[in-house]
């Protein structure tokens, strides 16, 4: 992946971009953390002593139905979400099909782009791994607008044990219980869905916060594999292969860990739990504004 989009150079505009986005929190009447106290208690009371006002931590944002216990029924048959690609939901016949925590579901995001050579690398170590895998396939994930290309006979030989998607629901898959690990760029919502949903992650992130998320969960949380090295511009079909074997054949404490994540983002989230009473004091703090201030200061980040 391009050292440019890993945000690696001060003057990159896109790092300008996620800075002044930083000095607006000066501005903020409070700050929204899509996270729960229980999960990052110590980074939000940071947050809080350096930008001296409140903030509120309201996350994970997702349905009631994950926190729920995942039954069929709760979920609608077309959510409404907020990507722009259109979901595939034919996956699912497939998910159905696979045996508990077996599947590997590869998504690298909406904005990720591959070489033509690091495409071919990455689909032929999914192959050697030789695990169910549901990948999602973007049509613009090749730089310079490339189509999107397999090797040779690879679909042929992949679709017996795999399947693979233009777009997919992907928390509905994440908690889908054939679901056994997550190959992700480590945005934030990936990120912490996959927590939510107790899936181990495999991390190759690509730009600007997933690097730091990438790696907190990998070497702070336990929760997440990653690539050997630093971030790197390409990776091997080997490594891809080993590093896949290890997530999804091992018992190791990292299953431990996202469980642990799991509990914590739940207890969150339920009544009584930090996000549950942050969301009562927001609406407790727009209430306390009069209307002109509400419509004209009120600012949420």
């Amino acid at each position: 992946m391009t050292k440019y989009w890993q945000c690696a150079y001060p003057g990159d505009p896109l790092y300008q971009y996620f800075v002044q986005c930083c000095e607006l929190l000066d501005n903020a009447t409070c700050i929204l953390i899509n996270t729960c106290d229980e999960l990052e208690k110590d980074y939000v009371e940071h947050i809080r002593e350096t930008f001296q006002k409140d903030v509120f931590t309201i996350g994970p944002l997702l349905p009631d139905w994950c926190f729920n216990g995942h039954r069929e029924e709760q979920i609608p048959s077309h959510n409404i979400g907020p990507s722009l690609w259109i979901e595939d939901r034919t996956c699912f016949q497939w998910l159905d099909l696979q045996p508990e925590k077996s599947v590997l579901y590869v998504s690298l995001g909406s904005v990720a782009i591959l070489t033509i050579e690091q495409f071919t690398e990455l689909a032929l170590g999914l192959e050697l791994c030789q695990q169910p895998i549901l990948w999602v396939v973007r049509a613009d994930l090749m730089n310079d607008k490339t189509p999107i290309g397999f090797p040779d006979g690879y679909l042929d030989r992949m679709r017996k044990h795999s399947c693979f998607v233009s777009w997919a629901p992907q928390k509905e898959v994440l908690f889908h219980k054939a679901i056994g690990g997550f190959l992700t760029h480590h945005g934030w919502n990936s990120t912490i869905e996959s927590m939510a949903a107790g899936v181990p992650m495999l991390g190759w992130p690509y730009f600007a916060d997933q690097m730091i998320n990438g790696r907190l969960c990998a070497d702070l949380w336990n929760v997440a594999l990653k690539f050997d090295g630093p971030y790197k511009d390409f990776i091997g079909r080997q490594e891809v292969d080993e590093k896949v074997r290890l997530l999804m054949r091992s018992r190791s404490v990292i299953r431990e860990n996202i469980e642990q994540c799991k509990k914590f983002l739940h207890q969150g989230m339920c009544e009584g739990g930090s996000s549950s009473l942050h969301f009562k004091q927001v609406l407790g703090t727009i209430s306390r504004l009069s209307p002109p201030i509400a419509q004209s200061r009120c600012k949420f980040t």
